[in-house]
């Protein structure tokens, strides 16, 4: 029997420029070890072609293969979320290695599919991209098929955009498939460029215990003024964008404080076009009052806090906490 192919991917947070990047922005963003995602795929041993999509938990489902999965996935026949999330990936797999000498879907081995995760759900720490990285990873590893970083980012968001239409930006999939800090250029010539970790300033992460809404709910009505040319809308875009560009700089002068103001920016930029929840906006106030610039990491419910020293962590961290939210030092990969 062959042993089964396991893969992990990592949550990551934003610091500057979210959230540009699904409007040719650019963003400053890196991923944290502190939680991960990880897939388990498992080929069948006797050459059967059956599917099982989240083994062992209430979302378990099952295929005559991976024509019918597929199948299943596009008339809304699967009925978990997170089934529907893998037999995404599959499709998306299926399309990605077809390029790269994969057999044609009919052809392929059954297998098992199982993932686990403690990446806190669904307050911007990209949960759900996670998991879709990590089991592509897996798949790719058991079917000996390589997928670069770009590759990996771009059929990951292709699984969670055209599959299951949500409306998503790429650059929790690039700093996934990257797995280190990047700065991510999305304009007409797009780019990633890596940085030193230590370039980052003392920082930390701040949530809700309770998961919010699902990020593309968040992002359907920008999308739509965006589209309608709302000026309000376009002008933030592009100040987001300008952010993550002078972010970088200071970043790599060391100019925390010019740093922090960006970071505080950022958050007022956001709010004046977003709705904000009530958590949100007691996060973003917990911060600044401690002194650190404080802005959402993804679509909400978890803030990234900056200081300009290491010492001011541990009373930030308290902050936080004795409101009743949850609250970490990062620990930045890789």
């Amino acid at each position: 029997m062959p042993a089964p192919s396991i893969a992990r991917a990592l949550p990551r947070a934003a610091l500057l420029g979210n959230p540009s990047d699904g409007y040719g922005g650019c963003v400053i963003a890196f991923p944290f070890r502190d939680f991960s995602a990880e897939a388990r795929v498992e080929l069948a041993a006797d050459g059967g072609r059956s599917l099982v999509l989240c083994a062992g938990t209430p979302d378990e489902f099952h295929a005559p293969g991976w024509e019918a999965t597929v199948e299943a996935l596009r008339e809304g026949a699967i009925p978990g979320d997170g089934a529907r999330l893998i037999a995404a990936t599959l499709a998306r797999f299926a399309a990605a290695g077809s390029q790269r000498g994969l057999s044609a879907p009919r052809d392929l081995p059954g297998l098992s599919i199982a993932f686990r995760t403690d990446i806190p759900r669904q307050v911007g720490l990209a949960g759900s991209s996670a998991v879709v990285v990590a089991t592509l990873r897996a798949l790719a590893a058991a079917f000996s098929v390589t997928l670069d970083p770009g590759t990996l980012a771009a059929t990951a968001l292709r699984a969670e955009t055209e599959e299951l239409g949500i409306t998503a930006g790429p650059q929790d999939r690039v700093v996934q498939a990257q797995g280190a800090p990047v700065f991510m250029d999305f304009s007409a010539a797009p780019r990633v460029e890596h940085f030193d970790a230590a370039l980052l300033p003392p920082l930390l992460l701040a949530w809700t215990r309770a998961p919010g809404s699902p990020s593309g709910t968040a992002h359907d009505e920008v999308r739509a003024r965006f589209e309608r040319g709302d000026e309000a809308v376009v002008s933030a875009m592009a100040t987001f964008a300008r952010l993550a560009v002078e972010g970088l700089a200071h970043l790599r002068t060391g100019r925390r404080r010019s740093l922090m103001a960006l970071v505080d920016e950022n958050f007022d930029t956001r709010a004046s076009i977003w709705p904000l929840s009530a958590a949100d906006s007691e996060l973003v106030a917990l911060g600044r009052a401690h002194g650190a610039a404080t802005k959402l990491t993804g679509s909400g419910g978890c803030v990234l806090a900056v200081v300009e020293d290491d010492a001011a962590l541990p009373g930030l961290r308290a902050t936080f906490e004795s409101a009743g939210f949850a609250a970490l030092i990062p620990e930045i990969a890789p």
